[in-house]
């Protein structure tokens, strides 16, 4: 059951800092989170236009994300530290 993976920029930019491991982690999980993302939403939180988003957290980072089921798309928003 896989779906299209769109990135927002910012979270590719979150990533641009990171060292080259933990950059192959995170995709190695985004693509994870593209064929199944039901098994990888830890919580459920609100946007800012109320739209709830999965959130995964792995490791020490917390992906935002979005699955479109019409679309077939998985829309990840945001990627952070996962304690802030």
């Amino acid at each position: 059951m896989s779906f299209r993976k769109r990135i927002e920029i910012d979270a590719l930019a979150f990533m641009d800092d990171l060292p080259k491991e933990q950059r192959r982690a995170i995709l190695g999980q985004l693509h994870a989170i593209r064929e199944y993302p039901q098994r990888h939403s830890d919580y459920v939180a609100a946007d800012a236009q109320g739209r709830l988003l999965d959130v995964c957290v792995f490791e020490k980072y917390a992906i935002h994300f979005w699955t479109d089921w019409p679309d077939r798309h998985v829309k990840i928003l945001q990627i952070s530290w996962a304690d802030r």
